[in-house]
């Protein structure tokens, strides 16, 4: 995938069976339909049964693992944006530049859904810093 197709997913169940995916490495599955999901997982009794995917994208309890597998750091922009880099490009940032410019940076409503797009795109090669 290319930066600007992850860049115009929304925050949703198809980014979460990508980050599943891709991220976390676990087997996803559509039985339902591919807005739905589910991977497999041993119950107690040595079964498998179906769990749906982490809401990785739209909770913040789903996408932390996400930055910390990936080691991202996230912040807030004084608008309400939230702005996730590489943990360790947060020390070459200023507060007076552009951050909307910087192509370093993935800006989203959402902290989550930034988290999501930032990891896929260092995953893909597709960052342009």
């Amino acid at each position: 995938m290319h930066r600007e197709e992850i860049l115009t997913m929304e925050a949703g169940r198809p980014l979460d069976g990508l980050v599943g995916k891709e991220i976390m490495g676990i087997e996803v599955e559509y039985p339902h339909g591919e807005g739905y999901p589910f991977y497999l997982v041993k119950t107690g009794r040595g079964g498998m049964a179906w769990d749906t995917v982490l809401f990785y994208s739209t909770t913040i309890s789903g996408a932390w693992p996400v930055a910390r597998k990936m080691g991202l750091g996230v912040f807030p922009l004084n608008n309400g944006d939230w702005a996730c880099c590489r943990a360790s490009y947060l020390y070459h940032l200023e507060v007076t530049q552009d951050h909307y410019s910087d192509p370093n940076l993935v800006i989203c409503k959402e902290a989550p859904e930034a988290i999501c797009k930032m990891a896929l795109i260092i995953k893909e090669g597709a960052l342009n810093g």
